[in-house]
């Protein structure tokens, strides 16, 4: 009943006093469903090398996203270094619900493409705040660890791991499946990519009085440096050395609008591939 009332009011000085740290985890993942709209900021660093020559992918993300009704802006900035060289990139893309489908605008070198998607869960493919809920869901044995904080909030670490099972499902959230070409890969290929990967570990902080995330980052490296060899890549002299992502959640219930730019809506319409 404490936990209920926590749920139903988690504003209030209720806070974590006398529940457990699953029941916190499950307390943050509903509190953050019913949120009326969020911003937060995301990065993403990777580090690949074959034989002498290394690869470096910095991304850095910001997004809006409110749920009622649905509507998300991204802006991506991504720079990619190889052997002294480097390339800078910008994204952007725009989302809003239309009915029961999906309406996206995506911004590439300055061009716009506009593309409809049945069905309103398509959005997971471009909200990455969306795979929070994946990443709560996945953790076992969360653990508090420490207290501290986190973009100005006292917000209490947790520790835990993602186990095999959701490994598949953590890599299409997170987007480095993606980068790397996994995606779309069938069952027994990922059977056998996942072989002996063994966990992830992950950490999380979380506002204690308002019960919400606040950051959580990962590090994928060896994860993804055992999927490499399994396919492989040791004998092409291919290694991954680094895969870390984290996202910091800067604000809640705080966007109102988002303002698609007319020559985005004016773009003309991509074909979705069946």
């Amino acid at each position: 009943m404490a936990l209920i009332i926590c749920l139903t009011a988690s504003f209030s000085a209720c806070g974590e006093k006398n529940m457990g740290d699953a029941d916190v985890m499950k307390a943050a993942m509903e509190n953050m469903e019913a949120l009326t709209s969020l911003t937060a900021e995301t990065s993403m660093d990777m580090v690949m090398s074959m034989d002498d020559e290394i690869m470096s992918m910095t991304s850095e993300m910001t997004q809006k996203v409110i749920n009622e009704p649905l509507a998300m802006e991204m802006i991506m900035d991504m720079v990619m270094q190889i052997s002294g060289g480097f390339q800078k990139m910008q994204s952007k893309v725009y989302a809003e619900a239309d009915g029961d489908n999906l309406v996206t605008y995506t911004q590439m070198d300055g061009d716009w493409y506009k593309m409809t998607q049945p069905g309103l869960e398509a959005i997971k493919d471009y909200d990455s705040t969306a795979s929070m809920a994946t990443y709560l869901e996945a953790i076992q044995n969360f653990k508090k660890v420490d207290t501290e904080e986190v973009a100005g909030v006292k917000a209490d670490k947790y520790e835990g791991v993602i186990t095999e099972e959701y490994f598949q499902k953590i890599l299409d959230e997170s987007g480095v499946g993606e980068q790397l070409g996994l995606d779309g890969a069938d069952a027994e290929t990922l059977k056998q990519l996942f072989e002996g990967i063994g966990e992830m570990p992950i950490a999380i902080w979380v506002d204690g009085e308002r019960l919400l995330p606040v950051k959580y980052d990962f590090d994928m490296t060896d994860m993804m440096s055992s999927m490499m060899e399994n396919m492989g890549a040791a004998e092409a002299g291919l290694s991954i050395d680094k895969v870390t992502v984290s996202m910091t959640f800067t604000g809640y219930d705080n966007v109102d609008k988002i303002d698609i730019p007319q020559e985005a809506r004016d773009a003309e319409e991509l074909e979705v591939e069946e």
